[in-house]
This record gives C-alpha cells, structure tokens and sequence, in this order.
C-alpha cells in the first residue's frame, strides 16, 4: 500500500528528518556568513596595522621637525581616552562621533572665532572680511566679485 500525504505527514521520521534538512541548510548559510566575516575582520586587522605604521611614522615626522612634543602629545592622546572613556561610562554604548563631541564640550569650552580682517575687493572696492575673499591672478576680490 503506498504512504500518503497524512501518513508522511504524521510520520515522526518524517518530521525529523525534515527538519535535519533545514537545520543543514541553516548551518550552512551560517557558515558562509562566518567566513564573509573573518575575511572582513582580517581586512581590518591589516588596515588597523597600516594605520597604526602611519601615525607612529607622522609622530616621528612631526617630532624630528620640531613641530610636536611626544610627551605632551602621549599626554594628549590619553587625556582624551579617558574623556571617552568616562562618556562610555554615563551615557552607554554610543558612536564614537556622538562620544568625541560629548567628551569635548564637558572637556573645555568653545574655543571663539578668529578675527576676520576687514580687506577691499580689488574690483568693486567694498570692504570686507578677509575670510569672504578669493585671491586671484588679479589680486584679491571678494566672494561675490569672485563667483
């Protein structure tokens, strides 16, 4: 007598082996999903690596041309670990962005604007910020004559 539908689909073995199948099929997604990530996290072991030969060369640059001091940059450098880390500390897990710009508003204040120096406009003679302008072959002119 052949096996029917309701015979297959009441037979425990049935079932069982069923969801062996989709439990394979299952493993096997997570698997390529796994090795999709260790590829990914390889990669960024290799630029974390480049990245750190970078700054560590930049550090040198700038300490040999007189333009940094190591001790005080260390100093820094940690200072501003710990300002992120006692912003992880109150306000949680957040972005990194989110936990650097808390860090440094409760860190000091503002620092104010530049002073602009007031220059004129080599073609329209008006008087305006330094910032506003554009030098050209010209001479200096401002945004609005420049554009």
């Amino acid at each position: 007598m052949p096996v029917g539908f309701w015979d297959m689909f009441f037979d425990s073995d049935y079932r069982q082996r069923s969801d062996i199948n989709d439990t394979r099929e299952s493993a096997a997604a997570v698997g390529y999903e796994v090795d999709s990530l260790r590829g990914t996290v390889a990669r960024m072991q290799r630029q974390i690596g480049d990245l750190s030969v970078l700054v560590s060369v930049l550090i040198r640059l700038l300490e040999e041309s007189g333009h940094a001091d190591v001790k005080v940059l260390r100093y820094r450098v940690e200072a501003e670990l710990d300002a992120l880390a006692a912003a992880r500390q109150q306000f949680g897990p957040t972005s990194i962005g989110d936990l650097r710009a808390t860090a440094q508003a409760s860190a000091s204040p503002p620092e104010p604007e530049a002073p602009t120096t007031p220059t004129t406009c080599g073609k329209c003679g008006s008087v305006v910020p330094q910032n506003r302008t554009t030098i050209t072959a010209t001479g200096v002119v401002c945004d609005r004559c420049a554009g």
